[in-house]
């Protein structure tokens, strides 16, 4: 009788440790990454989950902010300007700050602005050749700035 209990017992955990691994390889295949910035904006953001934004709640608002280039018309109306500053200081927009005036200037009016080399050329007074060495400069600042704030998430 006990070597029938003991052959059940061994049977089943054999059993469950299979399933165990399995369920481990399976969760590993089907693993989903989240990035952590989103946690963090919507720790920043008040939780009014009011609807203020045009968003049914702040965690939808939060991916919005962390996963979109543009904020144009995101705006938390009950954080206000406070709040979208430490956002922007979380997801790294204030990189763009950092940038000196002349670079900043042109990447602005590039990527925003949808502006041509020779344009904003026009804009700010200086040749083509000047604005595509600003854009340069100010494209490798800010990748190597958000490499290291990405750095720092992982």
């Amino acid at each position: 009788m006990s070597q029938i209990i003991l052959f059940t017992v061994v049977t089943l955990v054999g059993i469950g440790a299979a399933a165990a691994i399995i369920l481990y390889f399976v969760a590993q295949k089907f693993k989903v990454f989240e990035d952590p910035r989103i946690d963090q904006v919507e720790e920043a953001l008040p939780g009014a989950n009011c609807g203020g934004c045009g968003f049914p709640g702040c965690r939808n608002f939060a991916e919005t902010l962390v996963k979109t280039e543009s904020w144009d018309g995101l705006f938390c109306p009950v954080g206000g300007n406070d709040t979208m500053a430490k956002v922007a200081a979380i997801v790294g927009k204030e990189a763009i700050e950092q940038l000196p005036e002349d670079q900043r200037s042109a990447f602005l009016l590039k990527e925003d602005g949808g502006l041509s080399l020779v344009e904003i050329g026009e804009v700010l007074g200086v040749g083509r050749e000047t604005v595509k060495s600003r854009l340069r400069y100010a494209t490798q600042k800010l990748r190597a700035e958000l490499a290291e704030e990405q750095q720092a998430y992982l």
